[in-house]
């Protein structure tokens, strides 16, 4: 009889001891299923925070071209100017040499 209760309570306390275990087990379970889906969560948000990035890094990209494009118009323009006023005074010197040209021929034909 004694053996037979030791067993029964040996039975009882580890039936008892499994019934712990399988509560603990559950809510285990339960926080790595909540843990599980706040990371899920936190992918997404990550994942448009990385596209929104993305973009703006196209934007800036966009920009830079616009402005490497300005600066290059810019430069250009000054070049077109330079070699305007370059051309410009070719012109003024080849006008003074025919004005000199004109004022030598009208001297000769007035001798």
């Amino acid at each position: 009889d004694a053996r037979v209760e030791d067993l029964e309570s040996t039975r009882s306390s580890e039936a008892s001891s499994m019934q712990e275990l399988r509560g603990q087990l559950i809510e285990v379970t339960h926080r790595a299923e909540a843990s599980n889906a706040r990371v899920t969560e936190l992918e997404e948000a990550l994942a448009g925070t990385a596209s929104k990035w993305k973009e703006h890094c196209v934007k800036i990209t966009e920009v830079e071209q616009k402005l490497e494009a300005a600066e290059l118009r810019g430069a250009c323009a000054a070049s077109s100017a330079e070699a305007g006023s370059a051309r410009a005074a070719e012109l003024e010197s080849a006008l003074a040499e025919r004005d000199r040209m004109l004022e030598e021929l009208r001297g000769k034909l007035s001798e």
